[in-house]
């Protein structure tokens, strides 16, 4: 009996230590660096909820630079040189860029026909860049536009 209770504690005490949580460092990746904003979020003026909120991000995807980390936070700067902190969950490493040029041509590939003009501040996913243009893709259009009208490319 005495066995029996040795080898079972021995077995669930050895337990832990083979599914023990592998701790895995996080990837350091270079700053600064291109993010986008995936979900509406305040930009706060320090790396904490008790800092007062100097801008809101209501209508992803943001492009944004980020300069550097803290903990969860990431400091970025915007389009406008607005410059805060954003909770990381809140980021993500897909490229985006916004347009800022007053108005520019989004092209067709095939023949650079333009389906349609962009104003301002409206913002998409880049999917590629060549031969100074970027694939961009914004809501239900996908095209090209010069990357001198582009703000976030890194």
């Amino acid at each position: 009996m005495n066995k029996i209770i040795l080898a079972f504690f021995l077995v669930f005490s050895l337990l832990p230590l083979t599914h023990a949580p592998v701790a895995v460092a996080e990837e350091k990746l270079t700053l600064p660096r291109p993010a986008t904003i995936k979900k509406p979020a305040n930009m706060r003026k320090g790396p904490g909820e008790e800092f007062p909120v100097i801008a809101e991000f209501r209508a992803p995807p943001v492009p944004v630079i980020i300069t550097r980390e803290f903990q969860q936070w990431r400091e970025v700067t915007d389009v406008d040189g607005t410059k805060g902190w954003v909770l990381k969950l809140l980021l993500n490493n897909k490229q985006s860029a916004v347009i800022r040029s007053p108005i520019t041509a989004l092209l067709d590939d095939a023949n650079g026909r333009e389906i349609a003009q962009l104003k301002r501040g409206v913002a998409g996913y880049v999917n590629k860049c060549r031969d100074g243009f970027c694939q961009l893709t914004i809501q239900n259009y996908k095209g090209w536009v010069n990357m001198n009208d582009l703000w976030g490319l890194p």
